[in-house]
């Protein structure tokens, strides 16, 4: 939940070496504001959270904590699930995950053949 936004902020931060200065210059915004976001006074914008979590390579749903893993994203908010039973909705995952290696492999590749 909200709640522990501002810890999970402080802690991205401290693990990535951070100070508060060069976050706020970061996403381009005050020291004070980070600082705010940290103590739980403010929560950051919409902009400003989609900043933090590209910076610290973290999923927005893991900020607002709807999920545990910093990595995974709801799919049920980037496209419509309704209807689906949770296996359908497994294996929708599975060819998201399986075509998005498919993708990488081809771009390795591609840059191989560019040597």
């Amino acid at each position: 939940m909200l709640i522990d936004l501002h810890t999970k902020l402080q802690s991205l931060r401290e693990e990535h070496h951070f100070s508060q200065k060069i976050v706020a210059s970061r996403i381009n915004c005050s020291v004070s504001l980070i600082s705010s976001y940290e103590t739980g006074e403010r929560y950051p914008s919409l902009v400003n959270l989609v900043a933090l979590s590209y910076l610290y390579h973290v999923s927005t749903d893991y900020l607002l904590g709807k999920t545990d893993n910093p990595r995974e994203t709801d799919f049920s908010t980037l496209i419509d699930i309704n209807g689906l039973n949770e296996g359908q909705i497994k294996a929708v995952q599975l060819i998201i995950t399986d075509m998005k290696k498919a993708n990488r492999l081809a771009e390795k590749n591609s840059r191989k053949s560019d040597i």
